[in-house]
């Protein structure tokens, strides 16, 4: 199967990914909204949506009984860990979530998950995945999608005779490069999900820093992405790509900005809905 992604699969960014998982868990403080954590029994089966390394399954596994069933689904499956490393209820399996699930799936979901797909995603795609997902859901299943408004972010110094110059052009520059997927997401789902006939639906918003002690974290994590996605481009040979030799200095001012305190914020919306 083809994909669409900007970012690569390698170990590096698996680590990232993996990490990225721990400090938006943190800050939204579930993993599993509590509305939704209530009408799971010791029998649900799970969804994870675009699972890539399978870290959010792995964890949610030491959460519930062991008798629920926890299913991954990815386009790739370089970055899943061995079968043998899984819990004994996690599978992980290949699957485009632009394209139709296997019959067998749909209607056997209690929740389905879905997180941060949007560099995977056009304008068009968020109705079509929305769509596939719906139709794994029984009848009262839910759907839990998370996204970052990463248009917005805003970016904040430490020192009060420090600025956070390098953090913002960066993180700007990266905006302009993919804005047609950025835009679309965290503020078109709730009327996608009404429209596909979801009730109930509503958002839960939180600060990428809610939690300030991760805010180092989070802004090396976002930035390892950038910095991910913008050695793709040149690989790639995209118009407009940065050097190698700009990427890695336009990094050290970032670190070098970071270490004094520097920080970029946004905001985590997580999109609810019930089935019919």
């Amino acid at each position: 199967m083809t994909e669409d992604y900007a970012l690569d699969r390698g170990r590096t960014e698996s680590q990232r990914l993996d990490a990225q998982h721990e400090v938006w868990t943190k800050n939204l403080g579930y993993l599993v909204h509590p509305r939704l954590a209530t009408r799971l029994d010791q029998f649900s089966r799970i969804a994870d949506i675009g699972t890539g390394t399978g870290i959010y399954l792995i964890e949610l596994s030491r959460q519930l009984p062991a008798t629920c069933q926890l299913d991954g689904f990815d386009i790739s499956d370089v970055q899943y860990p061995s079968p043998e490393a899984l819990p004994a209820n996690v599978s992980l399996a290949l699957q485009n979530a632009k394209q139709a699930f296997p019959a067998a799936l749909k209607g056997k979901y209690d929740l389905v998950h879905l997180r941060l797909l949007v560099l995977g995603m056009e304008k068009d795609d968020w109705e079509v995945v929305a769509a596939n997902a719906l139709q794994l859901l029984k009848p009262g299943g839910a759907i839990q999608w998370a996204e970052g408004d990463f248009l917005h972010s805003t970016y904040l110094r430490g020192g009060s005779d420090t600025r956070p110059k390098t953090l913002e052009h960066v993180g700007q520059r990266f905006h302009e490069g993919i804005s047609h997927r950025l835009q679309y997401g965290h503020s078109t789902l709730p009327a996608i999900f009404e429209q596909q006939g979801l009730r109930g639906v509503f958002q839960d918003i939180v600060a990428s820093d809610r939690i300030s002690e991760t805010r180092e974290n989070i802004t090396k994590i976002s930035y390892d992405g950038i910095f991910g996605w913008a050695r793709q481009m040149h690989i790639k040979g995209a118009p407009g790509a940065w050097t190698l030799q700009e990427i890695k200095e336009l990094r050290r001012k970032c670190e070098e900005e970071i270490q004094t305190g520097g920080y970029c914020r946004f905001e985590i919306y997580v999109t609810i809905g019930y089935a019919q």
